[in-house]
């Protein structure tokens, strides 16, 4: 979340925003501010630009904000992985001398790919935030796995890196981080420059709602 001072136009930074108490201090002109008053509603506020040719929608509604984060378009998960499917189909045409365990390969191979390639397809990640509760679903045809937090224990959104082992790489993904609950992670799926919009955006609307349930208390 980008800050800046509406009086001196100086950044306020991270160490200097409390969210639970919401107000922020600016020490460069020793001004304190109510952030949901007189910062989130200011011009000052910065936020990132949405990046082109992104499938991630947010719709902030009155009482609750849904957000489809629709991964990169699936043409591109074809158009790295179709020419290796050729290459191992090529293999088996070359090295299998038996004609019927060369089809049954060839067969479990191609079940196999279209497998992948229908979970790629149709696998949906949805977040959806009120005044009471974060919800993240990963569903497949309406079935899926629900991960749920309390929106007044969100403490932070951020980019993470994350170390593979096996393969050696490491790869980023956003983490929503919440006080007494666990961290829920996604977003490794989406280009840098989509999370980095990402995290701008939720930043704001989660605090917004945040800050929403603190004046009804």
């Amino acid at each position: 979340m980008k800050l800046n001072c509406p009086k001196c136009e100086s950044p306020i930074q991270s160490e200097d925003v409390n969210t639970v108490e919401d107000f922020a201090i600016c020490m460069e002109c020793d001004e304190y501010y109510q952030i949901s008053e007189d910062l989130m509603n200011n011009e000052s506020y910065k936020k990132t630009v949405k990046p082109l040719n992104t499938n991630i929608t947010i719709l902030e509604l009155v009482d609750k904000i849904k957000c489809d984060l629709q991964p990169k378009p699936y043409y591109k998960f074809l158009s790295n992985t179709f020419p290796s499917f050729l290459v191992f189909i090529s293999l088996v045409f070359m090295f299998s001398p038996d004609v019927d365990n060369r089809i049954n390969l060839i067969v479990k191979i191609s079940l196999i790919y279209s497998l992948i390639a229908i979970i790629k397809l149709f696998l949906k990640y949805d977040l959806r935030i009120d005044e009471k509760d974060i919800e993240f679903k990963t569903s497949i045809f309406g079935i899926g796995i629900k991960k749920n937090r309390k929106t007044k224990w969100f403490k932070s959104i951020e980019e993470s890196e994350v170390y593979d082992s096996k393969s050696e790489k490491s790869s980023s993904r956003i983490s929503l981080k919440f006080k007494y609950q666990d961290d829920i992670n996604f977003g490794s799926n989406l280009e840098q420059e989509e999370r980095r919009w990402l995290i701008s955006e939720l930043e704001y609307l989660i605090n917004k709602m945040k800050f929403k349930n603190y004046k009804k208390l």
